[in-house]
């Protein structure tokens, strides 16, 4: 019944990415139900929503299974399988010039900006009977559908970015699922008269490394060619390394399981989603080196981008062998891409490209499906840029419209009575351009369409209950057992900061078009290196010595229009006493790390940069800001904390002891009337220290 539209889906999904897709056997098993892929090559421009001057060197899916109960496709399960992701990318630059490969990705960055602008213009603001059906659209996919997904390994691989140092980095996922369960989160069978669903999501060693320096000779990219380069991904993915190269991980091979309940009642009493994310623990590190790869890489892409228009025109040989051909090619390069296309010839050729192409695509509004006009539009968006193409279409709807008005049919008159009427009696009703056949709802009849609704439990003519501002929609939580974030040089770790018991949660009010976040935690630590290349406590917070009575550290609660303070937003925040002890060790070796070589950027040059795009702002565009300033309501308390300064820097020196107890700190705003004065509207702060006096002791710990 609803085959032709999950046919546009998978296609329009699978031939973006995937080789020489054979659409008609995918018809035929999707007709079937029974859909099972196997050994997919991945396109060179499956990567090109990243914007990134990246291509897929060799992409592989080993195989996509779907099985569609069409019988009881609103009683049992939709089952999807893909195993064996495997995706090695790198640089355009690093191969010679290929026109057609260089095509194939410019058509395709040129088609997913204009398909992007495309689905902006349509998208209108949804009406509350389209986000009902959407809503229950979602909670039908999300109870229906069961998704596992195993072994995947994503790997770029670069040799431009630094000749003389090749590096690699990605990410690997061992497994993810997710399958429907009972209310003890126990794999059960689909239930669709069940009022609340519960899915349980588990992921499994999902981990992101990145290697600094790599032997040329440990490059997956010389083995594309064959088989090896996938069953070396593969195997690495339990290994975690290739060629004996151990993998430099960036985070931790982590794994977490989500619970989620779904309400598909009008019940208030709980959210209509919620979603529990569990993670035991979480390590990060970042190494000095891999902290300036990632620099240069972001340069680098930067410099490929320009550079890739002028790929074309490139010698191929070194400078020091061949000088001439890069004068040559700097001058192609001058004169091709600013001196010739504005001569007379080319704007005449230009013209008469754009000329057709807006011709060609007012048919395509009258013809939507005819293929040579699609074919003969995307031959002539190859030698057009998007603004000319975009500045086309418009003018082909502009012109299309007033020629196609709807008139509806006049009732047979009387030759007499004709006499007396005229062509402004008719009915004129427009059309609407955005309205295609792209949309997969278009797809389907009005018969699917009432069996999609009644499937699904959407009535249109169904009221559209009114919640209540405190009604809290959708709700995501996540609770972490422990985070820890380390800086390494020299294979030591230089600072580390642990993170333990902390959960944090994120929920939306829509009827009162607010959002709230908010998160705390029990105890956290900062670790910083000592002379003697050990770890030492620079911040530490334990509520149990400090505070027995308060069970978290750190508290913090974000609101965006909040129910019970008149304001734009709210902010809260409670400290609870922590330690701080300065250790000039670890500051000198944490400013090292961030330290820069010399060229690789001009710091000067970017604060002038930002201080100028600031004073670019308009006085009348700075009055209306002031105008319509946010109001925010602040509320910071700061419980006992107190700073310890050693004489010589650390504490294992002996010397004298500076320590400092700076009391309670309270910061609360004092908002004014929205309607008072400009001057009398701005944000007043009352800085409140409980304890008058600022307590100092000097001790001799000799």
């Amino acid at each position: 019944m609803f085959e032709s539209a999950a046919s546009y889906v998978l296609n329009r999904i699978l031939g973006k990415y995937v080789q020489n897709l054979d659409s008609s056997n995918l018809n035929v098993s999707i007709f079937k139900g029974d859909v099972e892929l196997t050994d997919l090559q991945l396109k060179p421009e499956a990567l090109v929503e990243l914007k990134l001057p990246i291509e897929v060197k060799a992409g592989y899916i080993g195989k996509i299974k779907v099985d569609i109960p069409w019988t009881s496709l609103f009683s049992a399960s939709v089952v999807v399988n893909i195993e064996d992701v495997y995706l090695l990318a790198g640089p355009v630059t690093d191969r010679m010039y290929d026109p057609d490969r260089e095509r194939a990705l410019q058509n395709a960055v040129k088609r997913e900006t204009l398909e992007t602008l495309e689905t902006s213009n349509k998208k209108d603001e949804p009406t509350q009977q389209d986000a009902g059906f959407l809503e229950k659209l979602y909670t039908y996919v999300v109870n229906n559908i069961q998704i596992s997904i195993g072994r995947v390994h994503l790997r770029y691989e670069d040799t431009v970015t630094n000749p003389d140092h090749p590096f690699a980095c990605g990410i690997m996922l061992k497994h993810i699922s997710a399958y429907t369960t009972d209310g003890k989160w126990q794999p059960a069978q689909m239930d669709n008269a069940a009022t609340v669903i519960h899915k349980l999501l588990e992921m499994r060693e999902l981990s992101v490394y990145w290697n600094p320096y790599i032997p040329e000779q440990h490059l997956i990219r010389s083995r594309i060619n064959t088989d090896g380069w996938r069953n070396l991904l593969k195997q690495s993915i339990l290994k975690h390394s290739i060629f004996e190269e151990d993998f430099d991980f960036i985070i931790e091979p982590v794994s977490a399981e989500t619970k989620v309940i779904i309400s598909k009642d009008n019940n208030q009493a709980i959210p209509k989603f919620f979603a529990d994310i569990s993670l035991d623990e979480i390590e990060i590190l970042l190494s000095r080196q891999q902290f300036l790869n990632i620099l240069t890489l972001k340069d680098s892409f930067q410099l490929m981008s320009v550079n890739q228009k002028y790929r074309k025109y490139h010698p191929n040989v070194l400078l020091k062998i061949s000088p001439r051909s890069w004068w040559m090619y700097a001058y192609t390069a001058v004169v091709e891409e600013r001196i010739r296309p504005y001569s007379w010839e080319r704007i005449r050729e230009h013209r008469s490209r754009y000329r057709k192409y807006r011709d060609l695509y007012k048919k395509s509004l009258e013809i939507p499906n005819h293929e040579s006009i699609k074919a003969k539009l995307w031959e002539l968006e190859e030698s057009l840029d998007i603004c000319n193409i975009v500045i086309a279409r418009e003018e082909a709807k502009s012109e299309f419209a007033p020629e196609k008005i709807v008139k509806k049919e006049k009732e047979k008159k009387g030759w007499f009575s004709s006499w007396f009427s005229s062509d402004s009696d008719d009915e004129e009703v427009d059309i609407n351009l955005n309205d295609d056949n792209k949309d997969w709802l278009s797809k389907l009849t009005p018969e699917e369409r009432r069996n999609l609704y009644q499937g699904i439990g959407y009535d249109e003519n169904a009221n559209v209950t009114k919640l209540p501002k405190e009604y809290v929609e959708y709700k995501v939580q996540v609770n972490l057992r422990s985070c820890c974030l380390s800086l390494v040089n020299y294979s030591k770790k230089i600072l580390q900061v642990c993170v333990t018991q902390m959960l944090g949660s994120w929920e939306t009010r829509p009827a009162g078009d607010a959002y709230r976040l908010s998160c705390h935690t029990e105890a956290f630590t900062v670790e910083g290196a000592s002379i003697e290349h050990e770890l030492v406590p620079i911040v530490t917070s334990d509520v149990n010595v400090y505070a027995p009575s308060v069970n978290q550290v750190f508290t913090l609660d974000f609101e965006s229009n909040p129910l019970y303070v008149d304001a734009d937003f709210s902010l809260k925040t409670n400290i609870q006493p922590v330690e701080v002890v300065y250790d000039e060790h670890s500051i000198c070796e944490v400013r090292a790390f961030f330290q820069l070589p010399t060229g690789t950027i001009d710091v000067r040059n970017a604060a002038m940069e930002t201080v100028q795009e600031v004073v670019r702002i308009s006085q009348a565009g700075l009055i209306y800001a002031i105008n319509k300033h946010k109001t925010i309501h602040l509320a910071v308390n700061m419980k006992s904390p107190y700073v310890v300064v050693p004489e010589f820097g650390t504490l294992h020196r002996g010397g004298n002891v500076l320590i400092a107890d700076l009391g309670m700190l309270q910061i609360k705003s004092e908002l004014q009337p929205k309607d008072s004065s400009l001057e009398m509207a701005l944000l007043h702060l009352c800085v409140r220290i409980v304890n008058t006096c600022l307590r100092c002791l000097c001790l001799d710990v000799e």
